[in-house]
């Protein structure tokens, strides 16, 4: 059995540096390979270095900055594991059974799977969430731009408890080979945000589950960079586009 960690990089070299050290210091007891998809234009130089840095690394060397979901895919597309493990640079495995975690997806026959994530101040985050209605959006954007909440939890939900959830944040995910095989990979319409929620969306379509797995433990902060109204926050606007075509995709279409 062989796990594949994927790991999205975009100028983001010593970030990657102590991601691929957390991952060494778990002294896993299966076989494993790591793969850093660079979405960061290196020169043939540096690309040469970095290629001697990591000797036990694959590295993808990707020719444009084509977004998050570009970058995850072109990891994927050579991974060999039976499971892929995505996960943005910042994230670090603080604790849990990656074989045991692989059992559940086994037993139950899980489509996707994602974590418990704190962040450095070990609180909670809102990892999980119910698809993106434009009645949740508008309740998600009055709780985080009127009372200034960041993570914003779902208080009916307990985050103690091993369940199936509608949607996984792409920070952390774990997909089954089997889970590509049969719905693909991301939809590179997203250059960034909303990729994760479309990828669930298919995963259901499919009857495939997602589930939520506190027994494993991640640490990110995630940057928020879309989290702030400014006239000049690119991200913020590349966010609300994306949320747009989802809609459209997955609601609008179905209408038609």
């Amino acid at each position: 059995m062989i796990a594949s960690f994927v790991i999205i990089e975009y100028y983001s070299l010593n970030e990657i540096l102590k991601c691929i050290t957390a991952i060494q210091n778990l002294n896993l007891d299966f076989e494993y390979e790591i793969i850093v998809s660079s979405n960061s234009q290196y020169s043939k130089q540096k690309q040469k270095q970095l290629l001697n840095r990591y000797k036990n690394t694959k590295w993808s060397f990707n020719k444009n900055n084509d977004g998050f979901a570009h970058g995850m895919n072109r990891g994927i597309s050579i991974a060999i594991g039976k499971y892929v493990i995505l996960q943005n640079p910042d994230t670090k495995i603080i604790k849990g059974d990656l074989k045991k975690v692989f059992s559940f997806i086994e037993k139950e026959s899980v489509g996707l799977l994602g974590p418990q994530i704190i962040n450095k101040k070990n609180e909670i985050q809102d990892s999980c969430r119910p698809f993106m209605t434009p009645l949740n959006l508008m309740k998600r954007l009055y709780s985080r731009y009127i009372k200034g909440n960041q993570s914003i939890l779902e208080y009916q939900f307990d985050y103690s408890k091993i369940q199936t959830v509608d949607w996984i944040i792409g920070g952390f995910m774990i997909i089954p080979s089997l889970t590509i095989e049969k719905v693909g990979v991301f939809s590179e319409e997203y250059f960034m945000y909303i990729e994760d929620m479309d990828y669930c969306v298919k995963l259901q379509k499919n009857n495939l589950k997602v589930y939520y797995y506190p027994e494993l433990l991640i640490e990110y902060e995630g940057d928020r960079k879309s989290a702030k109204i400014k006239y000049d926050n690119k991200y913020f606007f590349i966010h609300i586009k994306n949320y747009l075509r989802f809609l459209f995709n997955f609601y609008i279409k179905k209408i038609n």
